[in-house]
This record gives structure tokens, C-alpha cells and sequence, in this order.
């Protein structure tokens, strides 16, 4: 397969990789290339050839030379398969052509095709989405590198007037729906083309007066008369003054259309808790200034740092809530599981972000920064089924562009409409992915763009990777730091107030004792709350002061949870134990393969009793990854093993023998299975090693690498020669 590229430089790749300039053999081939493909498929009389390429040679010397120039560029294009036996340029008489059914795209091709798509659309959204990809591959006027060669100077202005058309067509679409900003770019574009074309300024006044821009409407039909009178002599036509004066008159008014409410991905709170919010007005107030310059194309960055079970989630929750409450939202969660994926969790947040997003919104998203992320996100390929194909170069050269389609494209999400990315749990991000958080916070003033980050510094693993982010995000003075501290008595006392309904002054000392319980851990006290609601009496102070007294209130937050899971029924707390080995949000499918018998009515009962939450996409999580530890390390050591064998076999029965970015999860479970299961922790380790190479995760493959020779020292090596082999010879390239 062959994709050319014409608009702009020409680029021919033959796969993932481009044909250099020296397969070409001589010039000239490249330059009959591009005639025939101008020609699209209809053959080229040999004569016209002849006097386009070599106009002064002698007819019978062009003639030879013409043929042997074919013969070169048959070799160019298809090195492997003799030249007579091409499938891409025929002998057809007068002269030659490329084949119609020849394996080939062009993007000047696909561009009139999506255009005649566009003019036999039913819909004005089919419309707008057909042209918005046709315009999106005219990257600069055709073959910009032969500027004068009479074969191309018509084609040229042909394709030119067919863009500045479909342009103008767009913009009054985007109008039309109500989006006259996202009009006016393509305005501008058109008069960068054509700076004579008044059509287009009227277009471009409108849309700014319907977007609330008056004053750039007057600048711009100052422009206009300004060009028209240097270069002709002349004043605007009388359509164009007459706008001008309407505006003048104060006739025309903005009409600003209903905003299409924010795609906010955030984390479902607890339903009893999410209306009481107490004791963090201070940090509240340093965030003020991350989101301050969102609407003014200026964002910042937020660090949030605190012990386990601080609120640090629900403060940033609540941050965005009051200071971006019109932003988009991308929540990027780090996993301990899934800390080995390259680019794992904000691959998995992006992809939840895209679906949601309104279709003209991801029509105008950078298709080449799509097509770099689509080769960790698949599924982006029923979203865009037109994606070019991504040329392959060096691994590390491939990893850099990784990272820059993942940058890329957020940068123009924000550019959009404000963005927050909401990093949780940020010490559990893997590599690649903070290596994106880092280029996204040193751009991040220059667009609408928030970066909130939520770091535990004690659960940080080994490595130190987020420790070197953030201390050179201190260095370079990037970031407002916020400490979240344990809760005062008095905030306890407001929240036991307003759960209640109670004044504050009759619950302080109640707030005494309980803060002499939790030490003012925000978890710990709601876990404490929803204990004292479980029994099912009504919210008061009485109710609370019995509970404290009475035997089930506990002094320490992982006594507290495991009291709550003894209280649950048998079916539940089977549902709670796999969900704590699997250790990340997950398809509730899963339980059909591990899980008890008809499990639903158990999971109401962990959902009302706020131990697990759903999200959007029917995936299961804890509420807080410490209720999951609490859960996991209480399981009896030879239970635990069983069940992470019984885990792994599931996975590899639902994603079989290669399951690409599950392997290194069916490796872990296989080596928390025990000794026995270490051989079959081997091979999807190499698998895991081999994913992560292939996605340009190399620190992450080798250690794969690494885990996969040492499990395979400890089992013996038995029957494990071929992935003992592979795991060197992985860890080499690597």
C-alpha cells in the first residue's frame, strides 16, 4: 500500500515507511509520478510527457529517455516486483497511467472525493464532518516544491478555489449551528489565500459581530477597504458597505447561542457526602489561581501533596466545580497495576474524554496527532475510520512523536475550551505518561490549559520518576503547591453540623472525640460518618455519641474498615476480595467469569454502602484505594494466591494467547499465584515486555524483561528455552 501526500511537500510511503530521495534514481521519475497522479488514472499521451519533461531535448533521444524514467520509477515504487509486472503504472495508449485499482491513497484524491461526499450529504452535520476532513488534508497549496512547472500551475488554482469554496461552505455551517468562532479561523485562512476576496470578508465581519467581536468586525472591513484601494483603486461593493454601516448604525447585535455544557470526567463522590465541603478554604484559595486565566488563554498548574485519606480527590474535585465549572475535564487516574503500560492511564482517560466530545468538536481535532495516539488507543479508529498511516522510524524517535501526539492533542482540546487534566494518584503514573505531564505544565500558561496533580509522596514506588518531575517543576517555578493537611476540630464540628442539621456549638465536643479517633483523616472521619449510618437510626448528635460509645467504633481506620466487611453478607465480601486482587476499576463482565453466582443483588448492597462505585462505562472501583489495601492484606495468604490464579486464567480465556496491554496484568496474578504458576508468569511477562517495546515504554520493557529471567531462574527453566530467548533478545533491543 502507498499513501502520497501532494498538498504541501510530496511524500510517498510505502507502508510505514517513506521512499527516500534516493530510490528515486533520477528526478524526473518523481516528477512523472506526480503528473499521473494528477491525472487520476486517466492516461497521459507520451508527446505531453515529452514536452513537459524534456521540452528541448531531441523527440527520439526524450522518447528513450521516457521509457527508461518509467522503468525507474516502477523500480522506486515497487523494488521487489519487475518492472514490466507493475501494479501502479501502466503502458496504456497514448501513453501511460497510474492503475485505478491499484493499492494507493492520495490525499489530493481522498480531498475531492470527501467534497463530492460532502455536496450528496443529507444532513448539514454529515456536511460539516465531510468537509471538516476533506479541508483537514490541505496541508499548503499543491506541490509546493515545483512552483512554476507548467503541469501543475492550473491544478494548482483548480484545487486552491475548491478549498477557498469548501472553507467559506464550512464556516457558514459552523455559523449556522451556532459556532460563529470556530468560522472565523477559516476565514482568515481563506484571505491568507486570497486576500482579494471580499465575499470572504463580509463572511468573516458577520461571524465576528454574532461571537460579540464588533470591534474586530470594524477592524476587518478596515482591511478590506485598505487592500481593495491599494491594489485596484477602489472602495468596498455596496454589500460589503452597507454591513459596515448597519454596524455602524447599531443594527446589528451579537446573538450569542446556547454553549454546549463541558464533557467533565470526573469521580463520582458519595452521595450523602458530596454537599458538605468544610475546612479547606485556605487551599481552596491558592487553586483560585491556577483556574484564574482560563478564559483569558492562560492556565496554570496545581500540586496538591498529602499523607493517605487527606481529601486531596474531593478537593480538587470540588476546585474544579467552583473555579472550571465550564472547562472540559480529562481525569487521568495512576494505577499500581497498570505503573509498567507506557502512556496506560492517560491513554485510558483521553479515550473516555474523545467519545464523549460532540462530533465537530472531534472533527477538528489534529489529524495527525490523532493518528500518533491511535496506535495506543485502537478504538480512536472507529471515531476516525480515515486515519493516516504513521510513518515508522527509529524506537526512540518513534517514542518522541508518542509524546508529542499525546501533547499535541491536548494542547488543542484546550485550545477548543479551557481543559483540566486531573492527574489522581499521580506517584502511580507510569513513565511515559508523566513525561507528558511535564510538557504539558511547562506549556500550560500559554493556553487554556489546567494541570492538577494529586501526589501521596509515601506510596511513591521505587524509581523516583514523579520526585524528579516535581522537584524540576519547583526549579523552574512552575506550580502552586497546596499541602493538604489532617481536618481541624472546628472543620469536623461544621461537618458534623451540617450532616445533622444541628448547630456547631452542640457538636464540638462530639467533634473532640471523634477528631481524638481520626486525628482529623478526612477518610477515616466518613468512614467513622457512614459506619454510624449503617445502623440505620436517624442523623443526630445522640445517634453518633451512642455510636462512638458502643463496641463498633473502632480506633483505627483499618479496624473500622474490616469491621464494616463483617457486617456484609458471604456473596458481597467475595465480590469485594476479587475486586481488591484485581486492584484497578474494572468491567463488571469480569465477575460473570470469577465471581459468585448472580452477583448483582450483592453488588447493590457494596454500592449503597459506598465500598465500591460505577462509572459511566459500567466499570467497578473502590472509593478509595485504601479501603481496597485494608480489603486485600485481610485476605488469608493461601486464599489471596487462589484467587489471583483464578484472575489470571480468566483473563487469558477472555483476551487470549496474546492479550496485548493485558499481559503485564496476567503477569502479575500469575506471580502472586505462587511458585507453581511462575512458568506461565514467564511467558506473559515477555509478552508484557514486548507490548511495552513496541509502545516505546523501553525502561518499562526491560524490567519485564528482568521480572521474566529471574521467575524463570526460580522455576528452573523448564520447558521455558524459547521465552528465556525472547527475554534476551527483547531486553537487547529494548
Amino acid at each position: 500500500m502507498l499513501r502520497v501526500r501532494m498538498f504541501g511537500r510530496f511524500e510517498v510511503w510505502r507502508g510505514e515507511f517513506p521512499i527516500p530521495e534516493s530510490a528515486w534514481f533520477t528526478r524526473r521519475a518523481k516528477q512523472l509520478f506526480k503528473i499521473l497522479l494528477l491525472a487520476r488514472g486517466k492516461p497521459v499521451p507520451s508527446d505531453q510527457l515529452l514536452d513537459w519533461l524534456w521540452p528541448h531535448s531531441d523527440p527520439q533521444r526524450a522518447a528513450i529517455t521516457l521509457r527508461s524514467t518509467v522503468h525507474a520509477l516502477r523500480r522506486a515504487l515497487e523494488p521487489d516486483r519487475p518492472p514490466r509486472a507493475s501494479q501502479y503504472i501502466l503502458s496504456q495508449p497514448p501513453g501511460y497511467a497510474v492503475a485505478r485499482d491499484a493499492p494507493l491513497w492520495v490525499d489530493v484524491w481522498a480531498f475531492e472525493d470527501l467534497l463530492e461526499a460532502a455536496g450528496r450529504a443529507v444532513t448539514p452535520e454529515e456536511r460539516r464532518t465531510r468537509l471538516m476532513e476533506a479541508l483537514a488534508l490541505y496541508r499548503d497549496d499543491l506541490l509546493i516544491e515545483d512552483p512554476y512547472a507548467e503541469w501543475v500551475l492550473m491544478e494548482r488554482e483548480r484545487l486552491r478555489e475548491r478549498f477557498v469554496e469548501a472553507a467559506l461552505d464550512l464556516a457558514e455551517l459552523l455559523a449556522t449551528a451556532g459556532m460563529p468562532e470556530k468560522a472565523i479561523p477559516l476565514c482568515r485562512r481563506v484571505l491568507t489565500l486570497d486576500e482579494f476576496r471580499e465575499p470572504a470578508y463580509r463572511a468573516l465581519m458577520r461571524y465576528q459581530i454574532a461571537a460579540g467581536d464588533v470591534a474586530g468586525a470594524l477592524s476587518t472591513y478596515e482591511r478590506c477597504r485598505q487592500v481593495l484601494i491599494e491594489a485596484f483603486g477602489v472602495e468596498p461593493s455596496p454589500p460589503t458597505r452597507a454591513l459596515y454601516e448597519a454596524l455602524l448604525r447599531g443594527e446589528l447585535q451579537p446573538v450569542r447561542p446556547a454553549i454546549p455544557r463541558p464533557v467533565q470526567d470526573l469521580p463520582i463522590p458519595d452521595r450523602e457526602m458530596e454537599k458538605i465541603f468544610v475546612g479547606r478554604e485556605a487551599e481552596l484559595e491558592r487553586l483560585r489561581e491556577v483556574f484564574a486565566g482560563l478564559p483569558r488563554g492562560r492556565g496554570g498548574v496545581g500540586i496538591l501533596v498529602g499523607e493517605p485519606g487527606a481529601g486531596k480527590t474531593r478537593l480538587a474535585v470540588e476546585a474544579i466545580r467552583q473555579f472550571a465549572h465550564d472547562a472540559d475535564v480529562l481525569y487521568v487516574r495512576g494505577l499500581f497495576i497498570e505503573r509498567t503500560l507506557p502512556f496506560s492511564c492517560l491513554a485510558e482517560g483521553l479515550r473516555r474524554l474523545l467519545s464523549q466530545l460532540p462530533e465537530d468538536r472531534r472533527a477538528e481535532l489534529p489529524v495527525f496527532a490523532l493518528a500518533q495516539v491511535a496506535r495506543l488507543i485502537p478504538s480512536l479508529h472507529l471515531l476516525y475510520p480515515n486515519l493516516p498511516a504513521v510513518p515508522d522510524t527509529t524506537p526512540e524517535e518513534n517514542r518522541h512523536r508518542l509524546i508529542d501526539g499525546f501533547s499535541n492533542l491536548i494542547i488543542a482540546l484546550a485550545d477548543q475550551r479551557p481543559l483540566v487534566v486531573f492527574v489522581d494518584d499521580l506517584h502511580w503514573a507510569d513513565e511515559a505518561t508523566l513525561t507528558v505531564v511535564g510538557r504539558l505544565a511547562r506549556r500550560a500558561t500559554r493556553h487554556s490549559l489546567a494541570l492538577l496533580l494529586v501526589h501521596t509522596p509515601e506510596e511513591e514506588p521505587e524509581g523516583r520518576e514523579v520526585s524528579h518531575l516535581l522537584e524540576s517543576l519547583r526549579r523552574e517555578g512552575i506550580g502552586r503547591w497546596v499541602r493538604v493537611g489532617r481536618l481541624p476540630e472546628e472543620a469536623i464540628a461544621q461537618w458534623l453540623a451540617r450532616w445533622s442539621g444541628e448547630p456547631v456549638e452542640s457538636m464540638k465536643d462530639l467533634a473532640r472525640r471523634l477528631y481524638s479517633l481520626t486525628d482529623g483523616n478526612a477518610l477515616f472521619t466518613a468512614e467513622l460518618l457512614r459506619a454510624a449510618l449503617a445502623t440505620g437510626e436517624p442523623v443526630r448528635r445522640e445517634t453518633l455519641e451512642r455510636y462512638l460509645e458502643g463496641p463498633a467504633a473502632v480506633s483505627s481506620l483499618r479496624g473500622l474498615i474490616t469491621d464494616r466487611l463483617a457486617r456484609l453478607p458471604e456473596g458481597a465480601r467475595e465480590i469485594l476480595e476479587i475486586a481488591a486482587v484485581i486492584g484497578r476499576a474494572f468491567p463488571i463482565r469480569w465477575l460473570d467469569l470469577v465471581g459468585p453466582p448472580d452477583p448483582e443483588p450483592y453488588l447493590r448492597i457494596l454500592i449503597e454502602r459506598h465500598f465500591l462505585q460505577e462509572d459511566a462505562e459500567e466499570r467497578l472501583s473502590f472509593v478509595h484505594d485504601v479501603v481496597r489495601r485494608v480489603i486485600y492484606e485481610a485476605i488469608p495468604p493461601v486464599v489471596r494466591r487462589r484467587q489471583h490464579q483464578r484472575l489470571a486464567e480468566a483473563l487469558v480465556a477472555l483476551y487470549g494467547p496474546y492479550p496485548g496491554p493485558y499481559s503485564a496484568e496476567i503477569a502479575y496474578h500469575f506471580q502472586r499465584a505462587g511458585r507453581f504458576a511462575l512458568p506461565a508468569m514467564v511467558r506473559y511477562a515477555v509478552e508484557a515486555g514486548d507490548h511495552a517495546r513496541h509502545a516505546y515504554g523501553f525502561r518499562q520493557a526491560v524490567r519485564h524483561y528482568d521480572e521474566a529471567l529471574s521467575a524463570a531462574t526460580v522455576a528452573g527453566g523448564e520447558g521455558l528455552a524459547e521465552w528465556i530467548r525472547r527475554a534476551y533478545l527483547g531486553r537487547g533491543m529494548a
